[in-house]
């Protein structure tokens, strides 16, 4: 291998350490789908990925989202009280907008769906004003 080879792969390797190390990875091109297929891979680890917010329930303290290819994922949201960044956000929010969602891979339902614990969501657009 020349140098440049060693240099790139280097590279390669310390961004999934630190990415790992950090307990946080950033899927913004993952679907829904691909994650519950390998969601062995990622059990326990944080993911960050892009969704579009489907809607908001008081009734049964839920929160949907939904990627690109029109899949979903239900965070409950019963416990929001405690966490006031959650709290915060739920004030702002618009169906349809694009967030940055924070949450931790627990595993999937007999349905196969993903089960997670959500972490924080922001609006998308909101992190690109200066």
């Amino acid at each position: 291998m020349t140098s440049l080879n060693h240099k790139v792969l280097f590279s390669i390797i310390f961004t999934f350490f630190v990415l790992f190390s950090s307990g946080l990875i950033s899927e913004e091109n993952m679907t829904l789908k691909a994650l519950a297929q390998s969601v062995e891979t990622y059990r326990g680890q944080e993911i960050e990925m892009l969704l579009r917010l489907r809607n908001h329930s008081e009734h049964f303290k839920t929160i949907t989202f939904y990627d690109k290819n029109n899949h979903d994922i239900v965070f409950d949201i019963s416990d929001r009280r405690k966490d006031k960044v959650i709290k915060s956000n739920l004030r702002t929010m618009h169906e349809g907008s694009i967030y940055r969602v924070i949450f931790t891979v627990e595993g999937i339902d007999s349905k196969g769906k993903i089960q997670g614990r959500i972490r924080s969501f922001t609006m998308e657009l909101l992190e690109r004003l200066p």
